[in-house]
């Protein structure tokens, strides 16, 4: 909510009776946030005061020093309780959510921004599959140096497979391989798995091996850092990885470690099965007939 209503103030369109206004009230502009005896700032501190400088938030040394006595006590709680800008409230870290400190290092970073389709690269997609369910598909790149480029996101339930390939065609992307889970390989009624489905849409396809959900993570985990994501294209897909979070144990008083299993699971899960299936990509991208073909593929 609190997202479109600024994307309403940014490009000025005029409110309705029944639309949000965005106010947003920094602690920066209340002048009793200041103390007059001088604190020592930690690194840390100092590069974020640094960032701030950049976003043309000037604070004074008794803003700073007020800043620097706060955090000593809230430490990352002061993102959500004493946000310096609209954005930092939402990327506080959450405890019991799986990926909570990696997202917010990538939004300080700059790695959640706008990312281009490159057209001599192929594009690589990662599902998780839904039924009644949601259906996640990543949309991504591995660039000459080695990164990820996430360019597009896509989720959607009771779609079938002619539906999917004519949304995955409609968006113009050259092709290569397609990541898909365990379950590809279960056979429905016909006797038909998912992966011959595929196969006769002209996808090209592999299916991950069985791997535990803890090891999966701990992968997601270690290359998120590698990742750059288009803010845009992506946005439902990083709200899914933002939010994907443990189960609560009312038994024992604290987070388990299973899952919630709510919609953003779906887009996490996909993005689990992207990175076990990055080592069966490796060296793809380096191929300059790989390039070629993309190139032939998309010129003619």
């Amino acid at each position: 909510m609190c997202q479109e209503a600024q994307e309403r103030n940014r490009n000025e369109i005029e409110l309705g009776e029944l639309d949000f206004k965005f106010f947003f009230f920094p602690w920066w502009k209340h002048p009793e946030y200041t103390i007059g005896v001088p604190v020592s700032l930690s690194e840390f501190l100092k590069e974020y005061f640094a960032k701030l400088d950049l976003m043309s938030i000037k604070l004074n040394d008794a803003q700073k020093w007020w800043y620097a006595k706060k955090f000593e006590v809230l430490g990352e709680d002061m993102y959500r309780e004493f946000p310096s800008y609209p954005e930092e409230a939402f990327q506080a870290s959450q405890e019991g959510n799986w990926y909570a400190q990696q997202m917010k290092e990538l939004w300080d970073t700059g790695h959640i921004t706008n990312v281009s389709y490159d057209r001599a690269i192929p594009v690589y997609t990662a599902w998780d599959l839904g039924q009644a369910d949601y259906t996640a598909i990543w949309f991504f790149q591995i660039n000459r140096t080695g990164d990820i480029n996430i360019i597009d996101y896509f989720q959607a339930s009771d779609k079938p497979l002619n539906q999917l390939s004519a949304i995955l065609n409609s968006k113009g992307y050259t092709y290569d391989m397609c990541i898909l889970p365990p379950d590809a390989n279960a056979r429905d009624r016909a006797g038909i798995t998912f992966v011959q489905q595929m196969r006769q849409f002209n996808f090209k396809c592999f299916v991950l091996e069985q791997h535990t959900l803890r090891d999966g993570i701990n992968l997601v985990r270690s290359t998120l850092g590698k990742c750059w994501f288009d803010q845009n294209k992506c946005k439902d897909g990083i709200i899914a990885l933002e939010n994907y979070k443990r189960k609560w144990s009312n038994v024992i008083g604290g987070w388990t470690s299973e899952p919630c299993h709510d919609e953003s699971s779906h887009g996490s899960d996909a993005f689990r099965y992207l990175c076990a299936g990055l080592p069966k990509l490796s060296g793809k991208h380096h191929s300059l007939e790989s390039d070629y073909k993309a190139l032939k593929s998309y010129w003619g």
